[in-house]
């Protein structure tokens, strides 16, 4: 945005005004200054405690005779006594930051007499950033002549001086504070005279509290030998109060008060003005910061005093960088910023505003466009102080005017090379521009349309273009694909054909101030439709004669079209809307729809076409077949656009073939019918179609058999006669036939007889052969069969033997079965039988023990009692040894407790086993089974005194309760135990003691579970193991390596089949010789319904 002219004046005028005002303020301030009997000063003091003065006013001469620029040089005339006190009255100052006061004797330049002259200090220290301190005070004598009571005892000097004063001096007597003089300024500040004033004190002429005040300061005045400065104070004066600025101090005769001198100068209007220059610049600092552009100013070396925020936040600095630095350079360096640099020597050198195009680096790190104006600063003499600039970003307008010139320019190349003609008219019609296309269609320069209405260019065509392009301004709305013919002056008497368009121009406003047009010439296209047209019509009649329709699937909208003959394949009138997709699925068979939708999708997704025959049902009903081909269309980029497709109706054509395949299969019935096989070969003898019945019966693939390869099924030695009468044949058309041997699917040779014709044409050529293959194998066989019979007889005989075999193992097995079942009721019932009496002596030992114990206790109380027995009771007790009985009873009572226990032991270990014939799956803890098993072979574990016993070492996991046939898991314990026994007592017969010593006998039992689904128990021993040629028929019936009378061969036998057959699992034996043979048990935690019922 281009910066307001109106405002910038505005904003040059208050900073004029402002700092007018603050050039009188200064003036006003050093009048006061000279004026006054006292000298100001302002005092710094260095971080390292160096002492300078400056801006000393010219009070210095009349108080110390020196001029202000030598006015340090009093601190060295201090009398010596007094210097220890300035010192420290600037160190406590500093420290404390409390008002600096101090008073004491200094002597005047040349002179030698030290109390000539008392001078006071008074200042207010303000600490600074860098650790120095600066006081802003004054100096005063304090033995100035001594002011009477009455004006006219004062000197004529005296009331001159405070005459010119331009502040108003009050003197009050320090007796009874009553006014003894006062000054014009005054009396004019009281609004009162000044003899009215003499001889009063403050309680007559002000306000109570205000005159207390007033009384209480003063006191302090005189007490504390201080003088007392107030800033700013309200004094009610008549019905206002006023601000002032008060100093009060006392006037003293040697050590005695004589006055108090009250300074007062009026601030109100100074306040005031104060104030209201205070909110201008805060408000004209507001409109600066906020301002959206830049200003700052610069003094006249052209260091930076003043910079806005919008200035600093578009550069990415702060004001305190800016100012520390003080120049452009310095911040962004020269190079960024010579231009600026320039600009400001040239505004610097004349009085008008330096209007200049910069380019500023922002804190985006981009160049940005600038334009600025900077006026030189000139202070109330007109000396030029310095420079103040405003800049506005002139790069957003100046790239829109850049891009506004690029559009400008590329719809200008637009009009002029688009392939149409276009111009822009405005609302009379008259051409504003026009292109060299619609120029040259209209048969005139381009020049020649500027200015000239539609009507002069092309009358005949303005007569139709006029009507609507008035519609068109009236409405607003655009005139789009207008057609329309006729003829132009380019070429006389030709008809030619255009698209016209129109659209308005709008003004800011949305007035239609012109509008745009382009004309599309279509004499060409027209004479293609035309041309198109005809070709459709010859198209559809073609599709009509042959019976081929074809269809179109849009894939962006899936919009279908089709054509008529599609209509008519379907069955249906031939309409304007064409088919949906769904309609035109409807009319296919249900059973073909998914195969026809696959086919469209395989070919959307893939870009592949397809080709099927496909059934229909007409509208009428009918059955008809179609065969349906497409393909993908794309656009010039390659994009997937289109399906097109073709539908030709062959229902006639699948009439015939089915009739044909009817036939077909009416001969392949009959041929399937018998036993032989067909086949057929081309006019040289080769394969060359499936031979079904061949590849049936040879199981070989028509690859395999394809033109001569069917001779590698003939038995090798009937190849060559076969080869050999088969070219015969070929070659001679004469009747093929011979008997061969043919390898059928499962590898054996059949006997074939073979005979094949030659079948010709219509024109005697040799079209193919037929063939049938006759099985004689049966006919071969019964041959022979007659010389066969005698070693069929003999195998017969061989298989009867091998039958009777199995019967007695049969038998064997089911005896051992009964035998072992009769075992277990047996067992059963002896151990019913024992378990009886056991549970009555075991019952009754209790209640034994208890009468033992009591008849015990009555022999113990009567020997108590009767110490000395008769003579026949000491003979009987002597006699049956009382006191062994007495102590040999319980033991023997004990005894028959743990015999009784054992024997009931025993019996349920005896119960247990005896489970053989329990025919129902159950779940029984397998470690019962083992230690009942266990119990049973005790007499044969434990040791005798030829031998030192087996040592059973258990190693039982946590098994849970398995579902088997008890009885029959044990009947395989025992017989893998009994086993591992008998091979131990075996090798141990032949052992010496120190090697049964060194290596005793040890059975050691593991049981675990495997996957969470099956149980293991491996019973492994350390005896001499069993050889290799053993191990592999150690389940075999019948097989054992026991002597005679010893062992039947079925116990291992059986036991596998318990564990495979009954209970689904497996029995393994590892065995190495010498170190001794493990047989491993797994069978399932759950079996399942289908396991084999236990034998009884």
């Amino acid at each position: 945005m281009s910066p307001d002219p109106d405002a910038y004046a505005a904003l040059q005028e208050e900073v004029e005004r402002l700092r007018q005002a603050l050039d009188d303020r200064e003036a006003r301030l050093r009048q006061l200054q000279e004026t006054l009997p006292a000298c100001f000063y302002e005092l710094h003091r260095s971080p390292q405690g160096d002492l300078s003065w400056h801006h000393v006013s010219g009070g210095s001469r009349e108080l110390l005779h020196v001029e202000p620029e030598n006015f340090g040089s009093w601190v060295d005339r201090i009398h010596p006594q007094d210097q220890p006190r300035w010192h420290q009255a600037i160190a406590t100052s500093e420290a404390t930051k409390t008002d600096l006061a101090w008073q004491g004797r200094v002597r005047r330049p040349q002179s030698h007499d030290l109390d000539n002259q008392v001078i006071r200090l008074l200042a207010r220290p303000q600490p600074q950033a860098d650790g120095s301190t600066r006081w802003q005070g004054l100096a005063i004598a304090i033995d100035a002549p001594t002011v009477h009571a009455t004006p006219n005892q004062t000197p004529a000097f005296f009331a001159s001086l405070l005459e010119i004063l331009p502040v108003a001096v009050f003197v009050k007597a320090a007796e009874d504070f009553r006014f003894c003089a006062v000054n014009s300024s005054g009396a004019q500040l009281l609004g009162r005279e000044g003899e009215e004033l003499l001889g009063k004190n403050d309680y007559e002429l002000f306000p109570k509290d205000q005159a207390d005040e007033f009384r209480r300061v003063e006191e302090q005045v005189l007490t504390h030998h201080e003088v007392v400065e107030i800033p700013i104070e309200s004094v009610q004066v008549g019905e206002e109060n006023r601000l002032m600025r008060t100093r009060k101090l006392a006037i003293w005769d040697g050590d005695r008060p004589t006055h108090v001198v009250i300074v007062c100068e009026d601030i109100t209007e100074q306040e005031h003005t104060k104030t209201q220059l205070a909110q201008q610049e805060c408000t004209l600092r507001a409109i600066m910061d906020n301002a959206p552009i830049w200003i700052w100013t610069t003094d006249i070396s052209g260091h930076m005093n003043f910079i806005n925020r919008t200035f600093c936040d578009d550069v990415g600095v702060t004001p305190e960088q800016v100012y520390e630095a003080g120049h452009y350079q310095e911040v962004f360096g020269e190079a960024a910023v010579r231009n600026c640099i320039e600009s400001d020597r040239i505004s610097f050198a004349q009085d008008e505003p330096c209007f200049a195009d910069e380019r500023f680096p922002f804190v985006d790190g981009q160049i940005h466009d600038l334009e600025t104006i900077k006026v030189r600063l000139k202070d109330s003499q007109g000396k030029v102080t310095g420079l103040v600039g405003l800049a506005v970003d002139a790069t957003e307008r100046k790239q829109a005017e850049a891009a506004l010139a690029q559009q400008r320019s590329l719809l200008d190349a637009f009009i002029e090379t688009a392939p149409v003609g276009m111009a822009i008219l405005d609302r009379q019609f008259r051409y504003l521009q026009v292109n060299e296309n619609l120029a040259r269609m209209a048969g005139y320069p381009v020049e020649e349309h500027l200015g000239r209405s539609l009507g002069e260019i092309v009358p005949d065509l303005a007569q139709t273009l006029h009507p609507k392009l008035r519609t068109m301004l009236e409405t607003g709305d655009s005139l789009l694909h207008q057609e329309f013919s006729g003829q132009t002056a380019a070429q006389p008497g030709v008809e030619r054909h255009w698209l016209f368009s129109a659209f308005p121009i709008r003004d800011r406003n949305q007035q239609v101030i012109a509008f745009g047009a382009t004309v599309l010439d279509i004499t060409q296209r027209q004479q293609a439709q035309d041309q198109l047209q005809r070709l459709t019509r010859n198209l559809q009649d073609a599709q009509r004669i042959a019976h081929i329709g074809n269809w179109e699937i849009d894939v962006a909208t899936g919009r279908t079209t089709c054509s008529d003959e599609i209509f008519n394949i379907i069955g249906i009138p031939v309409r304007q809307e064409p088919l949906s997709q769904e309609q035109m699925f409807a009319y296919f068979h249900p059973d073909d729809r998914p195969q026809v939708r696959q086919g469209i999708r395989h070919c959307i997704d893939t870009g592949q076409s397809y080709d099927i025959d496909v059934r229909i049902i007409r509208a009428n009903g009918k059955l008809g077949y179609v065969r349906e081909k497409c393909e993908a269309q794309y656009d010039e980029v390659g994009n997937l656009v289109s399906i097109f497709g073709i539908a030709m109706d062959i229902t006639e054509r699948k009439m015939a073939e089915l009739t044909l395949r009817e036939s077909e299969e009416r001969f392949r019935t009959l041929v399937e019918a018998t036993t032989q096989i067909v086949w057929n070969a081309n006019a040289k003898g080769a394969f060359t179609s499936e031979q079904p019945d061949w590849s049936e019966f040879s199981g070989l693939s028509f690859e395999e058999l394809r033109d001569w390869g069917w001779i590698n099924s003939i038995h090798p030695s009937d190849r060559n006669e076969t080869t050999a009468v088969w070219s015969h044949a070929v070659q001679t058309r004469s009747l093929y036939q011979i008997e061969h041997r043919l390898r059928r699917a499962d590898g054996q040779y059949r006997d074939m007889s073979v005979r094949a014709v030659p079948i010709v044409d219509e024109e005697g050529n040799l079209r193919e052969w037929i063939g049938v293959n006759t099985d004689i194998t049966d006919r071969k066989d019964a041959e022979r069969a007659l010389q066969q019979s005698e070693a069929k007889l003999r195998q017969q005989a061989e298989n009867l033997q091998s039958t009777l075999n199995e019967l007695q193992r049969t038998q064997n097995q089911l005896v051992q079965s009964e035998k072992m079942s009769a075992l277990g009721q047996l067992v059963a019932g002896v151990a019913h039988e024992i378990n009886n009496p056991v549970n009555f002596i075991y019952g009754n030992l209790t209640h034994a023990d208890e009468y033992t114990q009591d008849l015990l206790r009555l022999i113990a109380t009567y020997q108590q009692q009767h110490p000395e027995p008769d003579a026949v009771v000491e003979e009987v007790i002597e006699e049956i040894d009382l006191e062994y009985l007495i102590d040999d009873l319980p033991r023997l009572l004990n005894s028959m407790r743990v015999g009784a226990q054992r024997i009931r032991d025993i019996v349920r270990s005896l119960r247990n086993f005896s489970r053989l014939d329990e025919s129902e799956f159950k779940a029984v803890n397998l470690h019962d089974g083992i230690e009942s098993t266990l119990m049973i072979l005790q007499n044969r574990l434990k040791a005798k005194p030829d031998s030192p016993g087996i040592e059973i070492v258990r190693r039982y996991g946590n098994l849970p309760l398995v579902e088997c046939y008890a009885g029959q898991i044990n009947q395989v314990l025992m017989n893998i135990l009994a086993n591992a026994v008998d091979a131990l007592e075996e090798r141990d017969a032949r052992r010496s003691p120190s090697e049964l010593d060194a290596a005793p006998s040890r059975i050691t039992i593991t049981t675990a579970v495997i996957d969470q689904t099956s149980v293991q128990v491996v019973i492994a021993d350390n005896g001499i193991g069993i050889p290799p040629h053993v191990q592999t028929q150690i389940f075999d019936p019948f097989f054992t390596t026991k002597p005679v009378g010893k062992g039947t061969g079925l116990g291992m036998s059986i036991s596998y089949q318990i564990i495979t057959d009954k209970h689904q699992g497996s029995l393994t034996c590892h065995s190495e010789p010498g170190l001794g043979t493990s047989f491993i048990i797994e069978i399932p935690i759950r079996q399942t319904r289908s396991a084999a019922p236990a034998s009884r």
